[in-house]
């Protein structure tokens, strides 16, 4: 990507910010698109675990918006790459190895490469993305948790391209997406529209270094990030997140829910 796009792309985030109040108030029921904080676990040069917290309950039952929440990197000062998860039962595609059908509402993450596209007008277009689902997604109320996230994971348009989005945070935010067919059907674009990032001049960004740092004054973890008595902080996490077993059979985690289905 020239960096020409890259400042139109980051222009348009800007703005984002700059309008976002307004745009959240054009969405008064929509405030789990209205993300409050993010904590961002890095651990020797890699992003492991990622919690957004949002305003309100995350739908999990696909009866809403294709939409998503994302944490947008800077690559070698010439790619926008972003760790995301989505959920998006109207979009018509499935890309993703853990959904089932297009229509299935299944969260699931992705390593993102951003573009541009014309279809997309002004907003940044998907150019590439990861089909596995890089570590693992638990929707808990109004929170939504990625753990155990690997260094990279491989693009699906071009199998060669490893999408490895690093730790250098520019900006976190939810979005919406739209996707594009021609009249064969096919897909042409994905969009990624209804930007609200969470302005990080208001502190509500928090990145934790190494994770042995005593942060939050507290003994050490041990290297298990969710495995920790409660903390006195406003993440307000509770026991909840100490069975492994747990998340899967709550939140319908299969390591082999792989559709042969494809779109692309």
């Amino acid at each position: 990507m020239s960096k020409g796009n890259i400042f139109t792309i980051m222009a348009m985030f800007v703005a984002g910010m700059i309008f976002s109040p307004l745009a959240a108030s054009s969405y008064p029921d929509d405030d789990y698109l209205d993300l409050q904080k993010a904590i961002i676990d890095i651990d020797k040069n890699i992003i492991k675990d990622i919690v957004f917290k949002t305003r309100g309950d995350i739908p999990q039952d696909g009866s809403d918006k294709n939409f998503g929440y994302g944490v947008v990197t800077l690559v070698n000062n010439s790619s926008l790459n972003v760790i995301a998860t989505t959920s998006h039962p109207k979009l018509g595609i499935v890309d993703s190895i853990l959904q089932k059908s297009p229509t299935d509402p299944v969260f699931h993450n992705h390593y993102v490469i951003l573009g541009n596209n014309s279809i997309c007008g002004a907003n940044p277009a998907v150019q590439d993305l990861s089909f596995t689902s890089p570590g693992k997604v638990i929707i808990d109320g109004n929170k939504a948790i990625l753990k155990n996230l690997p260094a990279s994971a491989q693009g699906q348009f071009n199998s060669s391209v490893t999408i490895t989005p690093g730790t250098n945070v520019l900006i976190v935010a939810s979005f919406l997406l739209e996707s594009h067919f021609n009249q064969q059907g096919q897909l042409q674009a994905v969009c990624v529209v209804d930007i609200k990032p969470v302005e990080p001049q208001d502190k509500r960004t928090i990145i934790i270094g190494q994770k042995d740092k005593d942060y939050y004054n507290e003994q050490p973890r041990n290297d298990d990030y969710y495995n920790e008595q409660p903390r006195n902080d406003d993440y307000n996490r509770d026991d909840g997140y100490n069975n492994e077993n747990t998340y899967d059979s709550s939140y319908g985690y299969e390591e082999n829910r792989y559709n042969s289905y494809h779109p692309y």
